[in-house]
């Protein structure tokens, strides 16, 4: 048999990898959600044996593309701050992969449960199609399965609460933006999908006169998820369903 020494692999600044560290155990990445995926193509990532670094190689690709004799002999630094980039990455494959797909719609109904349990007035956005339609929204714009659950993202699981005082500071005109998208979400002809409902959006904003499309879309934004920022509206309408969409507006209609 041939044996052969691997170098070592350091903190990004140089030093030794120490237990003493405290969040360089498996558990540790685990428990955080970090994927096994993730934690493995960094690691090689940063090492050697390859003939080019890239990012998002599966197993399979890795085996692969090996080459013992590319090994190098000076030590590798791994900075683990890249680590939730390469987590997005993989957690947007496994939601291009149907089978693991399902896998990771499961997982997020059990974060929901609880985190929000004893709040979710409406069961039904525990529903596979509505999570899972969540999920394929929001691939590639989380690093984590857990940034689903976090307050930024409350609005999909449980209704916000917004005064009706709140919008009016923002425009006058809050009866009559409210009551024209009521209008279209009702229309029979709608096709719920970003770029139609952006173009919808735009022409709504044209029959209104002092409230600016700017100013319009964050009254809709802070009606729908009573925040400031976060998606698009058009992708919060397509994540809630007109339905939903309906019932929020007219919440704060008659608040």
């Amino acid at each position: 048999p041939q044996f052969g020494h691997l170098p070592l692999l350091l903190n990004k600044d140089g030093s030794k990898l120490s237990k003493r560290q405290g969040d360089i155990f498996i558990e540790q990445f685990a428990k955080s959600g970090h994927l096994p995926e993730a934690l493995l193509d960094i690691i090689t990532n940063c090492g050697s044996g390859f003939a080019e670094n890239r990012m998002g190689r599966k197993l399979e690709e890795l085996i692969a593309e090996f080459d013992v004799s590319r090994i190098i002999t000076h030590s590798s630094l791994l900075d683990l701050t890249k680590l939730p980039e390469f987590n997005r990455i993989h957690l947007a494959q496994q939601l291009e992969d149907d089978s693991k797909r399902q896998m990771v719609v499961h997982q997020l109904q059990s974060h929901v449960e609880e985190i929000y349990h004893g709040k979710l007035l409406d069961h039904d956005v525990l529903r596979k199609e509505y999570v899972e339609n969540v999920l394929l929204l929001r691939k590639g714009h989380i690093n984590f399965l857990k940034d689903l659950v976090s307050p930024s993202y409350s609005y999909l699981w449980v209704r916000p609460t917004v005064s009706r005082k709140q919008l009016q500071k923002l425009s006058s005109e809050l009866d009559k933006i409210g009551g024209l998208v009521l209008g279209l979400l009702q229309s029979q002809n709608i096709a719920m999908s970003t770029d139609v409902l952006n173009k919808e959006l735009k022409n709504l904003q044209e029959q209104v006169k002092e409230t600016k499309y700017s100013t319009m879309m964050k009254l809709l934004r802070l009606a729908l998820s009573g925040q400031e920022q976060g998606p698009s509206v058009a992708e919060m309408m397509i994540s809630l369903g007109p339905k939903e969409v309906c019932a929020r507006i007219e919440t704060v209609l008659k608040s």
